[in-house]
């Protein structure tokens, strides 16, 4: 999960393509996966930890 949290922050792969690439069925079964581990749900992860040029 840790390389798949990585790859939302650092590409603008959709989290679909995300999602099969790591062995989910589906992006909702990565999507629960991911949200009970980082307590946010994939996109709204991504849009946290976007740099916000000054």
């Amino acid at each position: 999960m840790a390389l798949a949290a990585d790859e939302l922050l650092h590409t603008k792969n959709p989290v679909v393509d995300i999602s099969y690439k790591y062995g989910y069925d589906s992006q909702q079964s990565f999507s629960r996966t991911f949200s009970r581990k980082y307590s946010l749900p994939p996109q709204a992860y991504r849009r946290m930890h976007q740099s916000h040029p000054a």
